[in-house]
């Protein structure tokens, strides 16, 4: 959160009021239809900002995937899960950019949702990544994008990534539909992101 210091009426420099520009991770995974026993992947993990609110959702009959590269964000929902004491949650470290990474892990048309949350915007190879994600989606699964807005002004440009690597909406729906998903719909995510929602044919 570097660079948004503004000027208080005193002379002072503080940082603006973040809080209402976000929406609970719990809410915005309630809306995604998400049921009981489903098998999730949550690709490019963090540190399960979203993996946790699903964990809870899909229950002990369901599973959730948590992938991301870093090592950092690995120790970091594998501590969360823990705190949780969430047993359905099997944390894997894997390059996303590379073809059948999670292979290993997760069989073709295992999972009945996929998310990719705050990840296009920081992939190089996108087209590798959305293929993964495909792959181990079931036919009629969900494809849940939830990314940076890019048009973002004054104090705020410099919050997040940066805004030359973000994709628009209609960027994001012409990558996928490309690869084969059909898109479903737009739903609300906060001030600072989008969300939209795919289906795999």
């Amino acid at each position: 959160m570097q660079n948004l210091k503004t000027k208080s009426a005193n002379n002072t420099e503080e940082l603006p009021d973040l809080t209402p520009g976000f929406i609970s991770p719990q809410l915005v995974a309630e809306g995604w239809g998400i049921e009981k026993g489903e098998k999730v992947a949550d690709l490019g993990c963090g540190g399960g900002y979203f993996t946790i609110p699903v964990a809870r959702i899909v229950g002990e009959k369901g599973k959730v995937y948590a992938v991301d590269i870093m090592e950092g964000s690995i120790e970091a929902v594998r501590s969360n899960v823990y705190q949780e004491k969430l047993g359905n949650v099997e944390v894997i470290r894997a390059n996303l950019e590379k073809k059948n990474s999670l292979s290993d892990w997760i069989k073709t048309g295992d999972c009945q949702s996929v998310i990719l949350a705050n990840v296009l915007c920081t992939a190089i190879e996108k087209k590798l990544l959305i293929q993964e994600g495909k792959r181990i989606l079931a036919p009629g699964g969900k494809l849940v994008v939830v990314d940076w807005v890019k048009d973002v002004k004054d104090v705020f440009r410099n919050f997040g990534p940066p805004v030359e690597t973000r994709m628009t909406e209609k960027e994001v729906k012409e990558l996928l539909t490309k690869a084969g998903f059909v898109f479903d719909k737009s739903f609300e995510a906060g001030r600072f992101h989008f969300g939209m929602m795919f289906k795999k044919k």
